[in-house]
């Protein structure tokens, strides 16, 4: 899997400096801390004629893009006029970065699309131009022209000589700009030449070697059936809400599957995590298999994934948070006397931890409003004294019908010994409400609400990630509830924060909204205008910043940052006196890929019809 895309992640390039500091060419980084450039532009930093070879031994400053200046010693063994290139090594230690990830430039009938970062005088950061490969040129043997796109204002001049020229659609280096066409004015710095990796034997053994080992790994992995491998996929795919049920019919295409995810929280890449993962279970087979898997590595990983891939490889791997059991505790509305007190059937069901969870079912009573957080409570330590609550803690899930979602139960708690203070669940238990429409109610317009919210959960599947919706505080309006109702229709969106209390007529109506377009999660302050708007301040950058996107890590780890919101410990700047209480912030969350659904309410309940 090829780490960022060199157009961005410029880690791989360095800049060659007089001893004086002024930079007079680039080059690209080689594993090994070699570097490889142009001859004249290590001529130039040498302050040498154009005819000079440098002494024995030379050395050349190396700024890199961590902002250090190294000594570079020049491999006179691998110094070529003839085709303007030279290679050095580097006297310290290789930098963190990307040791640059080659390629073969592509041929065919089309010019192909590059581009090329480089040092111009007066530029710090150095520009980038985009230019087309159109074939062979230039006064050197195996050069190819590269002519600059006329549409992009930067030109190719002093500064640019020994930097990577990257394939647009590969994102690989397939050569080094070795000069330009000058004295053809107004053209000067639109036509350009490279030299092609596999014209310079240094950086062709690289590649050779490199497509080898990858070659080695895939042939490897096609004939390794993935039933072997499951656990090793199971730990790569670590964290995805998206774990695909299904079997793949070799290692290679779980491999392949994973290459193409984003990589894990601490920015490892799946693909190399899975090739860790079945080296440590001995499954690898064969003299040399092994070092093979390294040099992949090496080939294809930053500095800074090969580092963490090895701290990760090297360290135990924490326990499973899915191992926490659930209670959950489901109030069912019973039809009865309008004149009489609203009453709930409520049922409790324990859910045993990791991949395949057990439904225990606890005991079902009929409560009033009035009697339904005591019922609850009760529930809550039954559950809290089961052997996985007390070693993995406690997750809460209450399905609740609408009218009771604005209840704050996450305040819900017993007094404690001594001080008498309530110990709110809140900052307790990971606690995820559901809407019990959502889940039960089988009338043909919940239906339609059924198949909005499979779109955005499809939706979210499919692109790792989902955007954000924040309620105005100041959505009152006829004209703003059209507008908040066509808004949450986008498909796109994962999540939605309201703008008021739903205890308020306009956050009553905003739950409704968010709850009937099929938002999958849905929070909420119950609080004032003035602090909601600051609970929005606070969670902004959480929740995607201005960008107002979610990505899919964040919104597995919301309930558990919602808990640790709760206590003042993460999320925001929040501190006491901010304007607003934290336990007052509640979730509706229909990420079910998270978390074990409620069984159906038919098998407890006879009467109950979907």
């Amino acid at each position: 899997m090829p780490s960022p895309s060199p157009g961005f992640d410029l880690s791989w390039q360095v800049r060659i400096m007089t001893p004086d500091g002024y930079v007079v060419g680039g080059g690209i980084l080689l594993p090994g801390g070699h570097v490889a450039t142009c001859a004249h532009v290590v001529r130039d930093a040498l302050c040498l004629e154009d005819t000079d070879l440098p002494p024995a031994p030379a050395e050349v400053v190396v700024g890199t893009e961590d902002g250090q200046r190294r000594a570079a010693g020049l491999l006179a063994e691998h110094w070529d006029d003839a085709l303007d290139i030279a290679v050095l090594t580097l006297r310290d230690a290789h930098p963190v970065g990307a040791a640059v990830q080659l390629g073969r430039v592509a041929t065919g009938p089309r010019p192909r699309r590059v581009r090329v970062h480089g040092y111009p005088q007066g530029v710090e950061g150095g520009l980038t131009a985009r230019a087309e490969v159109v074939g062979r040129g230039g006064t050197r043997l195996g050069q190819l022209q590269v002519d600059i796109d006329r549409s992009h204002p930067v030109p190719v001049e002093g500064g640019f000589s020994g930097c990577g020229v990257i394939d647009d659609l590969q994102g690989r280096v397939v050569g080094i700009l070795t000069s330009r066409v000058e004295g053809l004015i107004p053209e000067d710095g639109r036509t350009a030449f490279m030299i092609p990796v596999e014209q310079v034997p240094f950086l062709l053994d690289l590649l050779t070697a490199q497509e080898e080992a990858t070659l080695a790994v895939r042939r490897w992995l096609s004939g390794l059936r993935f039933g072997a491998i499951r656990s090793a996929f199971d730990e790569a795919m670590h964290g995805r809400a998206d774990h695909p049920r299904e079997d793949f019919g070799t290692a290679l295409d779980a491999y392949d599957y994973l290459a193409d995810l984003t990589p894990d929280d601490d920015g490892l890449p799946r693909d190399a995590i899975f090739l860790e993962e079945v080296r440590a279970r001995g499954l690898w087979t064969g003299e040399g298999l092994s070092e093979t898997i390294d040099r992949h590595h090496r080939n294809t990983l930053a500095e800074e994934e090969w580092r963490g891939l090895m701290r990760r490889s090297r360290a135990p791997r924490p326990p499973e948070r899915a191992e926490a059991p659930w209670l959950i505790v489901c109030a069912e509305p019973v039809e009865g006397d309008l004149d009489g007190p609203e009453r709930y059937t409520v049922t409790s069901w324990t859910v045993s931890g990791g991949p395949r969870p057990g439904y225990s079912r606890g005991s079902g009573r009929t409560v009033t409003r009035e009697t339904l957080e005591e019922t609850v409570l009760e529930m809550v330590d039954a559950a809290k004294r089961l052997p996985g609550a007390v070693s993995h803690g406690l997750n809460l899930q209450f399905v609740l019908p609408f009218s009771l979602l604005a209840w704050q139960v996450t305040r819900w708690g017993r007094p404690a010994p001594i001080t008498g203070i309530v110990q709110p669940i809140g900052g307790a238990h990971e606690i995820v409400l559901r809407c019990w429409e959502l889940l039960y109610n089988d009338h043909p317009q919940w239906r339609d609400v059924h198949a909005q919210l499979r779109k955005h959960q499809h939706a979210l599947s499919a692109r790792k990630e989902g955007d954000v919706y924040w309620v105005s505080t100041s959505t009152t309006s006829e004209t703003a509830r059209r507008t908040l109702n066509t808004h949450l229709a986008d498909e796109e969106l994962v999540a939605c924060v309201l703008g008021a209390d739903p205890r308020t007529s306009e956050g009553y109506e905003q739950l409704g909204i968010a709850l009937t377009t099929g938002i999958p999660i849905i929070v909420w302050l119950r609080g004032d205008a003035e602090g909601t708007e600051l609970f929005h301040r606070h969670v902004r950058p959480f929740l995607g910043g201005d960008r107002e996107r979610l990505s899919l890590a964040k919104i597995e780890a919301l309930p558990h940052a919602l808990k640790k919101f709760r206590t003042g410990s993460e999320i925001g700047s929040r501190q006491e006196g901010s304007g607003y209480d934290p336990l007052e912030v509640s979730m509706v969350y229909e990420i079910s890929s998270q978390m074990p659904d409620p069984p159906d309410l038919a098998d407890f309940h006879p009467h109950h019809s979907r």
